[in-house]
């Protein structure tokens, strides 16, 4: 019986099957156990008063009622069991009836078969199986946890059925089982695909609205869950309280979060550059993965695109043997034209099926990897995915006859007639051509169309339309080679006029897509030098950063912490052995610069993995609440002081260690005394008396006895004399740093987009390692 039903119905019955022999087992064995507890209870009877046998006889009656009730039980297991053989066989008769009889052309899969009005068994929350009907349930557990469902008569709506606890149901018996959940969400997806594909889940399994929001965003990647934590921080929650904010946040506000964040702003750009890419193609595979894979680009919002330039790439990649049927036919519209092509390709099938050639067998055409026929009377049973996994370079080869079919010419000239009769610069002119062809030298009519006289050429006066300026504009450019200003503005004049064409062609040709692709530029870098801000005084923000020195010293050590004030340039060598985990890094800092100098407000760095470790977070930011200031990938200059001091660091070891450079490590200590007690071009003062507020005392300070010895923190007249040095200081930093910024912008130019614009990037910015 089993066999003969499906394989999601299966589960259901084997579970009642079941439950029926356990209860019956445990009914046979608990009958067992009290009659054995009954005769004991009787032959222990003693010889007693009246008053001790009226107390056993009370006990005996109440252990004979269970046993009446067990044999009660034993009888009602009967009857399920033959209650369960007759559902069973008329499940089996249903199945029968149901296979021979006609199906729709898509059936919907019903709940579990019933012989009986009133009756059905469906699936709870924990698994079991509930039947409801005239009989008793045979429901394992508490009453409330069960739902039972009543199913109407023959005739009735089944919208009609209604669930006793309160639960609506609408939709066929799932087994749950089956449901998986989606992937998890890494932000680089489709967002919408993989809310809905949530949604389903959520309705497979029924989910409760307060507990979907949870698994939405518990299903997501490290990335799209830190922005999920952001928006619980936001709400005045901490980021490990992330669930009890996803328990109060609707599903629907969790959506339309995700949706603002990782929806594509592009769509319609990547669309373009796609139809871009069918520009002298011919599609190899089906009309039908055709119309799909057009429909969807044409669709994206924001495309831009009229219907005549939509109607060229059809016409454009339709297959040859069609485009002649094609143009005896006036389209208006993209999507009159696409059926055309799917309904040719379906009779032209049909035709070669139904009458195959003298001994060969009936031909089917192969689609790329589908062995489908494209018959029209069967078009719903395609892949409707088929056509998003196309590959273009297997279904597109190149094909030189493009061009404007003769409905898409009709049709542009009907778009040019009437706007030029909207235009309020040509809709004059053209009235007064009409009323009389001489009334203007320089201009005549044809066909209500506006031409200008330039000597031997006459220019078509295009009116103020913004998609037929554009398609012009393509086909002098886009369709002609790409070539640059001066061609493609050439072209123009010979065949249009309108005014302020010279612009539209400029700024036609630096928003072409392919040509910012392709071709070369040699304008200047984009970026104009904009240095830190100049700090108040020393010990404010610091600039730090590795130096490899490439030889192992006798001390082990081989590279070198560098740790320079950005306002006095005091600078702090502190040698590091190979490979410095960041907990020694950090223990060095901490312990070599920090508690002698004080913690500083920024720190400035590259983006070492040691300065973007959390460890080293923690450290700057939570204990001594120091703000990280870090710079951009693959442009070290950010950080120039820095990178400065590793080169003066080198040239001066290069000065002192000896041949063998194994003691280099020694000399530092050197080189720190030498860099600080000299005068710096920047500020015009030895950072030793920027930083500590005096001059210290040189070797040959002997030789001039009459100067006076310099003012000291504890001496009278101290904070005026070090707030006199640091202005004097600032003021040199800003003229130096204004002779810097105009030195360097001298060879680059101001970029002409803001954040969030979409830009093509030079290969070179992208390193091996990212496999690009």
């Amino acid at each position: 019986m089993l066999d003969a039903a499906d394989e999601n119905e299966k589960p259901f019955f084997q579970k009642l099957y079941d439950d029926a022999v356990q209860r019956e087992t445990e009914a046979e064995a608990a009958a067992r156990a009290t009659s054995i507890a009954d005769q004991v209870a009787l032959l222990a009877v003693p010889e007693s008063n009246d008053d001790q046998f009226r107390e056993k006889i009370v006990a005996v009656v109440a252990a004979l009622v269970p046993l009446r009730t067990l044999e009660d039980l034993e009888s009602r297991v009967t009857a399920l069991e033959q209650r369960n053989q007759e559902l069973q066989a008329e499940i089996v008769s249903l199945k029968q009836s149901q296979l021979s009889a006609p199906h729709p052309p898509n059936p919907r899969p019903a709940a579990v078969p019933v012989s009986q009005p009133n009756t059905v068994l469906m699936t709870r929350a924990s698994g079991t199986v509930t039947s409801a009907g005239t009989g008793a349930s045979s429901s394992s557990g508490s009453a409330d946890s069960s739902a039972m469902v009543i199913v109407p008569n023959a005739g009735t709506s089944a919208q009609n059925a209604t669930v006793l606890t309160g639960i609506q149901y609408s939709g066929p018996v799932v087994d749950k089982r089956a449901a998986t959940l989606p992937s998890k969400y890494d932000g680089k997806g489709d967002i919408t695909s993989w809310i809905s594909s949530m949604r389903s889940y959520f309705e497979v399994l029924r989910t409760p609205q307060e507990d979907r929001s949870m698994i939405m965003g518990t299903n997501t990647e490290p990335v799209v869950r830190s922005f999920i934590e952001l928006q619980a921080v936001t709400a005045a929650y901490e980021r490990i309280d992330l669930t009890e904010w996803l328990k109060i946040t609707p599903v629907r506000t969790l959506e339309d979060l995700l949706i603002t964040r990782y929806q594509d702003k592009h769509a319609a750009l990547k669309a373009r550059l796609k139809l871009e890419a069918f520009k002298g193609q011919t599609w190899r595979t089906s009309m039908q993965a055709l119309e799909q894979h057009l429909t969807g680009l044409f669709t994206t919002p924001n495309l831009g695109m009229t219907d005549v330039s939509c109607m060229n790439v059809v016409m454009g990649v339709a297959p040859k043997e069609y485009l002649s049927l094609l143009r005896l036919k006036d389209h208006t519209t993209w999507r009159e034209l696409m059926t055309d092509p799917v309904h040719l390709e379906a009779k032209d099938l049909a035709r070669r099926t139904k009458a195959p050639a003298a001994g060969q067998k009936s031909q089917r055409k192969r689609y790329g990897s589908s062995n489908q026929l494209a018959l029209h009377e069967h078009r719903e049973a395609e892949d409707q995915s088929y056509a998003d996994d196309l590959s273009l370079d297997d279904d597109l080869e190149p094909d030189s006859d493009m061009g404007c079919s003769t409905s898409a010419i009709e049709k542009l000239k009907e778009d040019l007639v009437q706007h030029t009769a909207k235009d309020p610069d040509l809709s004059p002119i053209l009235e007064q051509l009409k009323a009389d062809p001489n009334s203007q030298p320089d201009f005549h009519e044809c066909e209500g169309l506006v031409f200008r006289r330039y000597g031997k050429f006459d220019r078509l006066c295009v009116p103020n339309h913004a998609p037929l300026r554009t398609h012009f504009l393509d086909l002098a450019h886009g369709r002609n080679g790409h070539f640059g200003f001066e061609k493609t503005y050439g072209s123009l004049l010979q065949q249009f006029d309108w005014s302020g064409m010279k612009g539209s062609a400029q700024k036609f040709i630096v928003e072409c897509q392919v040509c910012q692709r392709t071709k070369v530029h040699w304008h200047k870098p984009y970026g104009l030098l904009k240095p830190l801000p100049i700090p108040d005084g020393p010990g404010e923000s610091v600039s730090i950063d590795f130096t490899d020195m490439g030889k192992v010293s006798e001390g082990g050590h081989s590279q070198v912490m560098v740790i320079v004030d950005r306002f006095s340039k005091f600078l702090n060598l502190i040698p590091l052995p190979p490979h410095a985990p960041t907990e020694l890094v950090t223990g060095e800092f901490h312990q070599q610069y920090i508690l002698q100098y004080g913690p500083p407000k920024t720190l400035a760095s590259d983006r070492d993995t040691r300065f973007i470790s959390a460890d080293w977070k923690d450290f700057t930011s939570q204990i001594y609440h120091i703000k990280l200031n870090k710079t951009s990938g693959r442009h070290p200059e950010a950080n120039g002081l820095a990178e400065e001091i590793n080169q003066t660091v080198i040239q001066l070891l290069r000065d002192l260690i000896v041949p063998d450079h194994n003691t280099w490590d020694k000399e530092l200590y050197k080189v720190k005394g030498l860099y600080n007690n000299s005068i710096h071009s920047a500020t015009v003062v030895t950072p030793n008396q920027l930083h500590y507020g005096w001059q210290l005392r040189n070797p040959l300070s002997y030789l001039f006895p009459e100067r006076s010895p310099g003012l000291t923190p504890d001496m009278p007249g101290y904070n005026a004399k070090y707030a006199r040095l640091l202005k004097a200081a600032i003021a040199a930093m800003n003229k130096r740093q204004h002779a810097m910024i105009k030195h360097a912008n001298k060879s680059r130019k101001e970029p002409n987009f803001k954040v969030g614009d979409y830009v093509w990037v030079k290969m070179s910015e992208f390193s091996d390692e990212e496999g690009v």
